[in-house]
């Protein structure tokens, strides 16, 4: 009988080491590099992923608002003050501006264009005079939005314009700012109310005028 139980223990222990090998071993045909992917890295590897692709799109909108070209145009109410080389009077006429820009930012852009201010025109001592002006500028703008398709406008530039009066003309340069609105009405097309001031350096004094206009401008 002791040798009969030796045996069947001898038997079991043959036999739970058998089973603990095959427990052991690796399935056949199982990647072991597999073992190396868990369930936290792929996660970690995705979010990444996205991030990513996000910084991209975002530079990618950021650049194609940063720049380009556009065309704008608006009619202006002229406010002088005069009296010019001898003119005095009401302001009359309707000022107009025409202009061409680039955008080499969201924020900040150079402008050209041209304008006309109108004329002052009225009797000094029983004698009608006159005044007007046109000519060129360059501009530096800013641009802040602020919301809602709506940004603030500044601007600080260069003019120059040819002068005419009943007393003779000239021709004068000088600085030239403003500011105002701008609302979006899509990507390309947008609505500005603006006040502009000149001053040019003619006739031996300083002569300013100012532009208050409504215009359109469009954007390629």
């Amino acid at each position: 009988m002791t040798r009969f139980f030796s045996r069947s223990n001898a038997a079991a222990r043959a036999a739970a080491a058998g089973t603990a090998g095959v427990a052991a071993a690796p399935r056949s045909g199982q990647p072991q590099v597999l073992r190396l992917v868990t369930p936290r890295h792929g996660r970690r590897a995705a979010q990444i992923g996205v991030a990513l692709l996000g910084l991209a799109a975002l530079g990618f909108a950021a650049s194609s608002r940063a720049e380009g070209l556009y065309l704008g145009g608006s009619l202006a109410a002229p406010q002088w003050h005069g009296p010019v080389n001898g003119s005095d009077g009401d302001n009359q006429g309707v000022g107009v501006n025409l202009y061409g820009g680039y955008s080499f930012t969201p924020n900040w852009s150079l402008e050209a264009g041209y304008m006309n201010l109108g004329r002052l025109k009225g009797d000094v001592e029983g004698l009608s005079t006159s005044a007007k002006a046109q000519g060129g500028y360059l501009d530096a703008v800013g641009t802040l939005p602020v919301g809602e398709g709506f940004s603030l406008l500044g601007r600080l530039g260069y003019a120059g314009a040819n002068l005419k009066t009943t007393a003779g003309d000239d021709h004068g340069n000088g600085l030239k700012l403003g500011a105002g609105v701008q609302y979006d009405l899509s990507k390309q097309v947008a609505l500005r109310g603006e006040w502009n001031r000149y001053r040019f350096d003619a006739f031996s004094d300083h002569q300013d005028i100012d532009q208050y206009s409504l215009g359109v401008k469009v954007g390629f």
